[in-house]
């Protein structure tokens, strides 16, 4: 809706706004691991149109599900600031969860991800210093505490 609204008030190009679509859109299915179009169902996608704009006003199905969609986020992240939660942050979508880790760069931290196999992404936690030890087959208990002891301090330094 944003971006058709840009698109009739002439502040974008049919071409530029079907290029921020494309691009939002595979940043989200790549996030919720959404290999079924699930998130961009019963959306009319933007497509590049040389001539006119023929841009048609937004169904009110879609209206409804961006709205809910976009106030359950905001109250989360909201919610998440206000009260000064810890990190990592359980974020609850509509078809999927998400954690919120203190990084300067997205990643894809799914729950078969191995960006951090320390990690629990069920659970929400890190895992313990036996369970570190073999994932990354230190040859010590001491170099697995100390892997986690830097991890939990880069989680809550940022």
């Amino acid at each position: 809706m944003y971006l058709r609204n840009k698109i009739k008030d002439t502040t974008f190009s049919y071409g530029s706004a079907q290029s921020h679509y494309a691009n939002a859109l595979d940043m989200l299915k790549t996030i919720f691991d959404d290999r079924e179009s699930i998130i961009d169902e019963g959306i009319d996608p933007i497509k590049y149109k040389r001539g006119g704009n023929t841009t048609q006003k937004s169904k009110d199905k879609d209206m409804i599900y961006s709205f809910n969609f976009y106030t359950k986020l905001f109250n989360q992240l909201a919610d998440f600031i206000i009260k000064e939660k810890d990190y990592p942050f359980k974020l609850k979508l509509v078809n999927n969860e998400l954690w919120v880790f203190p990084v300067r760069n997205f990643g894809d931290f799914g729950l078969k991800s191995n960006n951090t196999p320390a990690f629990d992404y069920s659970e929400g936690i890190i895992k313990n210093v036996d369970e570190i030890k073999e994932i990354y087959e230190f040859e010590d208990l001491k170099s697995a505490r100390q892997y986690r002891n830097n991890l939990v301090h880069k989680i809550k330094k940022e």
